[in-house]
């Protein structure tokens, strides 16, 4: 079967411009790309054909590439189907020509918004709108200056879309989670100065005399022009408010099927007055229940939980009925609702900066390892341990709290995702994902964003967590938690990039019986 994606034949010319894209979005893309080749006289290097095979990947594909100066991703509706979907053409382009540090530039084509995975892996690449004309010329501008060519200022720019893309810009600036409610605070504010202008107009017109034809007639038209102004105005927000009524109807649905709180049966009912527990127990519940009849435990009622919070080593862990234990705050946080320190996977420090070249188990990049390597497809170099998993040495995780604190491993992530069940929720101001365990034992995960370079990306809408296992086959990743408005999820991040660590510890190695 032929896939989706194409790409041309190799000419004897190099061409120094790589597009990628969907064989459905062929139009669009044919449309810029013309544009792009009027306007630079650069021919773009793109897929006729379809690649049907890796010979061909690697004999067509990685050559062009290998060639190009500037990789042009052509992102569209299609591409919000792909979540870490490494066998599909388009993914396995992007992840060589970033390999090979190519310049990188999305071109959205048809208003989809990125998908998480996609801003959580290319979210610092530039991006442009190709809805916007106006964006389009300034991105002929810049190929020609990439490419030290003569800008043709005659061509004209082929539409390909009605309306402007709203939430994926020209710039490095990754996408807010309130956006929506920013649109709704600049229309309140618009509407404001719009009825002042119109106050005062009305006040001039009342205590002074028009001298002319011509200052009544500018009076009306500026009255009509911003009552325009506000229904349009109006109109938006009652459209945003329908949106967010909307996103509220289907939270309410997702928390219907959560669990009651009658399901879990009180402690008191459970427990003889003998024990230390109980006596607690009992005391606490006096102006309520009788001691008498509590007295006698019931074998139907009795919850398999253990104690919510314990201590090992100086940090407090929750049990919820996992195959491991979990801290219930980061390190380098004292509260559960705290960000805590941020790490590049493998490094035991904070820094100020996350890139490839202040990552500490490579040389310049993401082909030169020095450790944690496995000689793959996309990794040849000097340097093969056939190491996959972080040793303590490089587990921030156990290097600050000792003891028998460690990351956690894919697995154990997903054991969490899976087993738990989650719910948004905002503590002290800070929103995050509540995960109820099997036993009724709860963890807060803030969303507190992740570092690219010396800036924070996505706080309040993506929270990153690295796990001790590498990404395998393409082992400039390693694997990580993300945590956004929906629930938790697990995919590749790339090694440098600074993320939180929440650590585990293993039943077995928890040997303080009072405190669990």
């Amino acid at each position: 079967m032929q896939t989706e994606h194409i790409n041309i034949m190799a000419s004897e010319k190099k061409e120094r411009i790589f597009i990628s894209y969907k064989r459905v979005d062929k139009e669009r893309v044919f449309a810029i790309k013309d544009g792009i080749e009027q306007a630079t006289g650069e021919k773009c290097w793109i897929d006729l054909d379809g690649i049907e095979s890796d010979a061909q990947f690697a004999d067509v594909i990685i050559s062009a590439i290998n060639h190009c100066e500037v990789f042009l991703f052509m992102y569209s509706a299609t591409h919000a189907k792909i979540v870490n979907n490494k066998k599909d053409w388009t993914i396995r382009e992007i992840s060589f020509a970033e390999k090979k540090d190519k310049r990188i530039v999305f071109i959205n084509i048809d208003n989809t918004p990125l998908t998480d995975w996609f801003e959580l892996n290319f979210g610092t690449v530039q991006q442009v709108d190709a809805t916007d004309a106006e964006k389009l010329k300034r991105l002929y501008k810049d190929l020609c200056s990439w490419l030290k060519t003569d800008l043709n200022t005659s061509v004209e720019v082929a539409k390909v879309g009605k309306n402007s893309f709203r939430r994926v810009i020209d710039t490095i600036t990754p996408p807010t989670p309130s956006r929506r409610w920013l649109w709704i605070i600049l229309v309140a504010v618009a509407m404001l100065l719009i009825g002042g202008g119109a106050y005062l107009a009305k006040k001039k017109s009342t205590t002074t005399t028009p001298t002319t034809a011509t200052t009544t007639t500018q009076t009306q038209t500026q009255t009509q022009t911003q009552d325009s102004l506000a229904r349009a105005l109006q109109a938006e927000a009652d459209r945003l408010a329908q949106e967010r009524a909307k996103l509220e109807a289907d939270k309410a649905k997702l928390q219907q099927s959560k669990p009651t709180a009658t399901a879990q049966p009180k402690p008191v009912a459970t427990t003889t007055p003998t024990s230390t527990s109980a006596s607690t127990t009992s005391t606490e519940q006096t102006s309520t229940t009788t001691p008498t009849t509590q007295a006698k435990p019931t074998t139907t009622s009795t919850p398999n939980k253990v104690s919510a919070v314990a201590i090992h080593n100086g940090h407090k862990y929750v049990d919820l009925g996992l195959s491991v234990m979990w801290a219930t705050t980061n390190v380098g946080a004292n509260s559960s609702n705290l960000e805590g320190k941020y790490f590049a996977w493998g490094e035991v420090n904070a820094k100020q900066e996350y890139t490839w070249n202040t990552y500490r188990h490579c040389v310049t990049g993401p082909y030169d390892f020095t450790k944690y390597c496995k000689k793959t497809n996309a990794y040849n170099g000097e340097y093969i341990d056939n190491k996959s998993r972080l040793e303590l040495a490089d587990d921030a995780a156990h290097v600050h709290w000792g003891g028998k604190w460690r990351m956690p491993t894919a697995a154990e992530m997903k054991e969490l995702i899976k087993r738990c069940k989650w719910q948004c929720v905002t503590r002290n101001g800070v929103k995050g994902q509540l995960g109820t365990g099997p036993n009724g034992n709860t963890i807060f995960l803030p969303i507190t964003g992740m570092y690219s370079g010396a800036n924070k990306m996505s706080a309040g809408y993506t929270g990153a967590y690295w796990s001790s296992t590498l990404d395998e086959p393409f082992i400039n990743s390693a694997i990580h938690m993300y945590v956004n408005e929906i629930q938790p999820n697990t995919a590749e991040q790339q090694r440098y990039v600074g993320a939180n660590i929440r650590p585990v510890l293993s039943r077995e190695d928890i040997t303080d019986s009072a405190n669990h």
